[in-house]
């Protein structure tokens, strides 16, 4: 007697899963609007640590370097290089003294490892205002802190190099404007380099301008016909004993 072999196809759904990015941008604009309640420095820090925490949870998908954060936009830095190399979520909290605290996370694609990296910058900028700041190479455990505006790719012989121009809303005496110069070492970031040259032939890697927190200054991107050019207000001292 033949025996016949029934093999029954089970029919299992597939489920595409959609990642829900407007709820995890909704979560980040959350804490942050936490952070800005609290009373004591002590608590304001704490409270970003959910901040970095909502924003780790988003930049685990793919798909937040290309998602827009427009509503988050509002809050914190969200730059995307104009070469599409890598992508930057930078905000601050001011503490109750008037000090500012900033905080930042680099997202690249790392192409050895197939897969984004994401780096976190700790700001050390108060440990390096009485150390000379403009001539020390830093990274992102020793960050010269700010918030970044624009991001201005170069090439210097074969390597890639970004102008940076950041904020600095310092204290309650002075205001900052920074031009840094960051580059990769593999999925590592680098700030600093001595691309700066002073009118005393001194090579500077990163310049700093300080002035009154009552003041304003521009510094910001123009692009000729022939090059693209950093312009700034000239700085002058309120009254003669304030020169420097």
């Amino acid at each position: 007697m033949k025996r016949l072999a029934i093999i029954l196809l089970m029919a299992i759904p597939v489920s595409t899963f959609a990642v829900d990015m407007k709820g995890m941008e909704n979560n980040i604009i959350s804490a942050l609007l936490d952070v800005r309640k609290q009373k004591t420095y002590k608590e304001m820090f704490e409270a970003n640590n959910k901040v970095k925490l909502e924003l780790r949870k988003a930049l685990r998908y793919d798909e937040s370097f290309k998602y827009k954060f427009d509503s988050l936009g509002m809050y914190m830095g969200t730059l995307i290089s104009p070469d599409k190399k890598f992508r930057l979520f930078n905000w601050n909290f001011e503490k109750p003294n008037g000090d500012h605290m900033y905080f930042g996370i680099f997202m690249k694609y790392d192409e050895r490892r197939d897969r984004y990296i994401l780096t976190e910058l700790f700001d050390k900028s108060g440990s390096l205002e009485n150390d000379e700041p403009e001539k020390k190479a830093l990274d992102n455990k020793k960050w010269f802190g700010c918030l970044y505006y624009e991001i201005i790719p170069f090439k210097k012989g074969a390597k890639q190099y970004y102008t940076l121009l950041g904020w600095d809303g310092n204290n309650k005496l002075s205001k900052k404007k920074i031009i840094e110069v960051m580059a990769f070492s593999g999925s590592k970031v680098k700030f600093g380099f001595p691309l700066f040259k002073q009118e005393d032939e001194q090579w500077f890697r990163r310049v700093i301008f300080e002035y009154s927190a009552k003041s304003n200054l521009t510094l910001k991107k123009y692009q000729s016909k022939k090059n693209t050019l950093i312009v700034f207000d000239h700085l002058s001292p309120m009254a003669g004993p304030l020169k420097g």
